[in-house]
């Protein structure tokens, strides 16, 4: 079984937020507004955006604001609660490049996504597939 793909679970976990947590996934609209964010992970890339339809993820190459790079093992440690946000940037095992305006504003983003999912009943069960293998 190919291990799960973490750019679906992101996908996955936004339409979760949005259906049962709309009051996160209002407050991830606002703090994302057009803010255009590259995630690299294990060689792969995907722009996050906002558009008409919502947050979208896509393969374009297209510039981003800010770049972050992570690993499978950083977003279970995460979502463990093994490590914070913070500590994560200091041991440099989460990348962040862009302007500190725009890094900061992807700081806030992600602190919204996480409480999205505590507050959305399904996220367990799309986590719980992510760490079936």
């Amino acid at each position: 079984m190919p291990r799960p793909d973490v750019f679906d679970l992101m996908k996955r976990s936004l339409a979760t937020i949005a259906a049962e947590a709309p009051e996160a996934d209002a407050a991830l609209r606002r703090a994302v507004g057009a803010l255009r964010t590259r995630f690299v992970t294990e060689g792969r890339t995907r722009l996050f955006h906002l558009t008409a339809a919502g947050l979208a993820l896509d393969e374009t190459a297209q510039q981003a604001d800010v770049e972050i790079g992570f690993d499978r093992a950083i977003v279970l440690d995460l979502a463990e609660g093994r490590l914070t946000l913070e500590d994560a940037l200091i041991a440099d095992r989460l990348h962040a490049k862009g302007e500190i305006a725009a890094v900061t504003r992807l700081h806030e983003a992600l602190m919204i996504y996480l409480e999205g999912l505590l507050r959305a009943p399904g996220a367990s069960a799309l986590y719980e597939e992510y760490c079936e293998t």
